[in-house]
């Protein structure tokens, strides 16, 4: 009796270290960037396309160390000025959506990038940056969700903050505040880009203090913080919000050096 009773406990716990160990050694093989799988997979062959996951088949365009190298010296170069010479060069009519829907289907923005040459440089990097800010809303609820923010909230339209306030929860439609005064359900219009901007920024902040999760590689780790900030720049960027921007490229790019080669794509010409 006490011998099947210690098999069953050993098989028990060596099937549970088995699958951990699988696990962390399946973490490693894959490098998993959420911004970076928003490129252009390349083509191929229809053979190994279905021998491939559309995700694994979008990670695998690693840059060399020395295109790393490149991508982050010009970066080092990006000043506020650029990105507002940039925008009133190429991108003066575009569209910022009040309610943060980044969807090229769009009406407005559809006719904003229609208003753009077709196959130019210019037309390929508002994809990119759609693709990127697509995720705005999701990001921030499950950053809501996952502890919350609290700071000041500039609602659209005023000239002064509501301070005391934190966000505990949000979805596709509305914000929910915590206010001194009590519960307040907005419309995401009703929040300002500068508030947005803001909390994006925290977010990567958040995201790079905490401690890696189960499993997680310092690697990956690194990758995720680099794509919040990232996320956040090019949110900073699309509002005209250049000096953040700029701050924040660098941020993703101290995290994760391997993001330059994409943002240098997304921020320079």
């Amino acid at each position: 009796m006490k011998l099947s009773y210690y098999l069953s406990v050993g098989i028990a716990a060596a099937l549970i270290i088995g699958a951990v160990t699988a696990v962390r050694q399946n973490q490693k093989k894959k490098k998993i960037h959420r911004v970076l799988v928003y490129e252009e997979p390349a083509r191929k062959s229809e053979d190994t396309a279905a021998k491939t996951s559309n995700t694994e088949s979008e990670v695998q365009s690693a840059a060399s160390p020395e295109e790393i190298e490149a991508s982050s010296a010009h970066l080092k170069d990006l000043t506020e000025a650029m990105l507002k010479e940039s925008h009133n060069k190429q991108f003066s009519k575009r569209y910022r959506p009040k309610d943060f829907v980044f969807d090229a289907e769009q009406s407005k923005m559809a006719s904003y990038l229609k208003s753009l040459p077709a196959d130019s440089k210019a037309l390929a990097r508002e994809k990119r940056r759609l693709k990127i800010l697509s995720s705005v809303k999701s990001a921030l609820s499950a950053y809501f969700a996952a502890g919350g923010y609290q700071g000041p909230v500039k609602l659209a339209g005023s000239s002064s903050a509501l301070t005391g306030t934190s966000i505990s929860m949000a979805n596709a439609n509305v914000v929910i505040l915590q206010t001194s005064s009590g519960t307040r359900e907005v419309t995401w219009d009703k929040i300002s880009p500068e508030t947005v901007a803001q909390i994006l920024t925290n977010l990567g902040a958040r995201r790079k203090s905490v401690a890696r999760g189960f499993g997680e590689s310092q690697e990956q780790h690194d990758a995720q913080v680099a794509d919040e900030f990232l996320l956040a720049a090019v949110f900073c960027d699309w509002y005209g919000y250049y000096k953040q921007a700029v701050m924040l490229v660098g941020r993703a790019v101290e995290a994760n050096p391997e993001i330059s080669v994409f943002a240098e794509k997304i921020f320079l010409d």
